[in-house]
């Protein structure tokens, strides 16, 4: 494995807060690539977020300055990419509202640090409408027509995950997350199946529920391997056992049915899944302990065995750090793109990327 480069995605000192988060990569049709992640937020949860974009064409090397594609009067969290069809994306996202902001006004992590933080808050809450919440309160979708410049507003959707649809080969689109809320830590996982145009096909389909009342399965994410089968990485937590790892589960038969999900004894989370061009799985996760920073495996036999933990990152400040997902330039390198603070005492997150290679 080789590192080539670390760098940003978003820039320091954007106008309003300087917290980003979240962020998927894909890499387009017409050879460039497109990253979209939650951005302009005061912290980690709050009523700020909305989604934004940036473009590469230099295969991950520069980015554009970051755009606004999706401002809900809500907090916009998670942006997971999909491209279904030459210049058409499928985008989606999931806004919290009043309700989970209030509970975390006095949370001993997630809450204000300052006076003025909370008046923030609590002013934009205030702000906040039923009609706003019943408009745009849990998982959503929204389509792109233009290569990824501008969206349509978001529809509703039942699943939520952070990096979004999968496409398969023959065409078929699935959405594998966990049921969605206006409240943190849905638990199960579910497949959706949708269009091109993201309409819902079908109620979706039980693949895990949670084990037990304290164990939650959230934030998968599913690939389709070099055989047709497709892999789900999920996120299992239990914060009574210091629990924070993926779990796997695979379907043989085009997503009609799974496996049980099978503990992989990593530590790290959420997971997501890249095919490169030679047919290598690339699993990502973030690494939330000690040391912290972004991880990957490599499997090369469709993923029932992986290789030893690959460091992308050590050099974490916080736990506050990771949701990487990968893609691959013109040149056959690879482009984890990720979020991670730069400077502690700014409690800045920025995107940032790391260019690397198997070799």
């Amino acid at each position: 494995m080789k590192i080539i480069k670390h760098g940003f995605v978003s820039p320091r000192g954007e106008k309003f807060a300087a917290y980003h988060a979240w962020p998927t990569v894909i890499s387009l049709s017409d050879g460039s690539m497109l990253a979209a992640w939650s951005g302009e937020r005061l912290k980690h949860i709050c009523p700020f977020g909305r989604v934004k974009a940036a473009r590469s064409t230099d295969g991950g090397y520069t980015w554009s300055t970051p755009y606004t594609v999706q401002n809900t009067p809500l907090d916009d969290r998670d942006a997971g990419l999909c491209e279904v069809a030459p210049g058409k994306i499928l985008m989606t996202s999931f806004a919290t509202g009043r309700a989970g902001h209030a509970r975390f006004l006095t949370h001993w992590l997630h809450g204000p640090r300052t006076t003025k933080e909370r008046e923030m808050i609590e002013r934009r809450n205030a702000e906040i409408t039923d009609a706003d919440e019943t408009r745009y309160a849990g998982p959503t979708l929204a389509v792109s027509k233009d290569n990824g410049y501008t969206f349509s507003e978001p529809v509703h959707i039942p699943t939520t995950s952070p990096h979004g649809p999968m496409i398969t080969r023959n065409g078929e689109i699935l959405h594998v997350g966990s049921l969605g809320s206006t409240e943190v830590g849905t638990r199960g996982i579910y497949v959706l199946r949708v269009d091109a145009n993201g309409n819902v096909l079908a109620e979706p389909q039980l693949l895990a529920p949670s084990p037990d009342a304290d164990t939650v399965f959230c934030e998968p994410y599913a690939a389709e391997m070099p055989n047709g089968d497709i892999l789900v990485a999920i996120r299992v937590q239990n914060k009574y056992k210091n629990l924070y790892t993926v779990y796997l589960s695979r379907s043989t038969d085009g997503g009609k049915s799974f496996s049980e999900p099978q503990p992989t004894g990593w530590c790290g989370m959420p997971a997501h899944i890249f095919v490169t061009s030679k047919g290598e799985i690339v699993l990502t996760y973030g690494r939330r302990q000690m040391p912290m920073g972004i991880r990957a495996r490599i499997s090369r036999d469709n993923g029932h065995t992986w290789s030893e933990e690959i460091i992308l990152r050590e050099d974490g400040l916080d736990w506050d750090l990771g949701y990487p997902s990968t893609t691959e330039n013109g040149k056959g390198e690879l482009v984890t793109v990720y979020y991670m603070k730069d400077n502690k005492s700014l409690n800045e997150n920025r995107i940032q990327y790391t260019i690397w290679t198997l070799d």
